[in-house]
């Protein structure tokens, strides 16, 4: 397979600011004092593996219904904010 021109620098630059925006989060909720932030992810998203390996873990499951018949298929994920 080849991939399309430019998608191996695109594909760093998302990664740079995923990991900034990370980054940027963590720092807010060491500075308003939080020891825990989470969030949730799809059971399905390939991103699962990405938050794994920045230290986050699976707390849970959530099926929330959002309507039409759609319900939200998502894994808790915590991680302990270090101060």
């Amino acid at each position: 397979f080849v991939w399309p021109k430019g998608y191996r620098a695109w594909h760093r630059k998302t990664t740079l600011i995923r990991r900034l925006a990370l980054a940027f989060a963590e720092e807010q909720c060491r500075q308003r004092g939080c020891r825990v932030m989470w969030l949730t992810v799809n059971k399905q998203n390939p991103t699962l593996d990405w938050y794994r390996r920045r230290g986050f873990v699976c707390t849970g499951s959530l099926v929330q219904e959002i309507g039409g018949g759609f319900v939200m298929d998502d894994y808790r994920m915590e991680k302990h904010v270090v101060g």
